[in-house]
């Protein structure tokens, strides 16, 4: 992501030529910063944020938008529980939670069990096209994106912003999933913008 959130998003929203109805994914919504912009323009955003506190904040600011859906779950390629795991504590609203147990900033002893949501079910269910998919998920984003690749879904998506936190993660695996996703999308000439 270049400059703050609201400059992101602002540029994002030209880019796209986003607009009242089109419909936007936002997995990692954090704080809600994309939600703030977003939803008093209509847009029909679903959140993804599996951070209990996080979350709260989210559903406090946004349960009575209708355009707005909430889901306390984590993005991933399956339905299963996982660990997410903290910084420093559960409580604290800090960024950098994830599912990905190789990332270097995260203690794995301070963990939880939360629900994660096949991305890709999910997306067939909403049964509309998808203007803009944000990927900000603290590391599993390569997971994401090649089971969207996997599903034939990928191709679908008009815009994909997703940030890369490789800086933070020292695993073989890791680095070999997003070669595969990298070069199979510019075989594609699927464009990954940087988020």
């Amino acid at each position: 992501m270049i400059g703050t959130h609201k400059e992101a998003i602002q540029l994002l929203i030209k880019e796209c030529a986003l607009r009242k109805g089109d419909v936007f994914l936002d997995l990692g919504s954090h704080l809600g910063q994309e939600l703030e912009v977003l939803a008093p323009m209509g847009v029909e955003v679903h959140s993804f944020e599996p951070h209990p506190v996080l979350f709260n904040r989210l559903l406090e600011n946004y349960k009575e938008c209708p355009n707005v859906k909430l889901n306390n779950l984590a993005a991933w390629n399956s339905n299963e529980e996982k660990h997410l795991f903290f910084k420093r504590n559960k409580t604290e609203h800090s960024d950098g939670s994830t599912l990905i147990a190789s990332k270097n900033n995260i203690n794995t002893s301070i963990k939880d069990l939360v629900k994660c949501v096949d991305i890709a079910e999910y997306i067939k269910n909403i049964n509309k096209s998808i203007k803009v998919l944000k990927i900000d998920v603290e590391g599993a984003e390569y997971v994401i994106l090649e089971h969207l690749i996997n599903e034939e879904l990928i191709q679908d998506i008009e815009f994909i912003y997703c940030e890369d936190h490789e800086r933070k993660i020292n695993s073989k695996s890791w680095r070999e999933q997003k070669k595969r996703v990298i070069n199979y999308c510019n075989s594609k000439s699927i464009n990954i913008r940087s988020w």
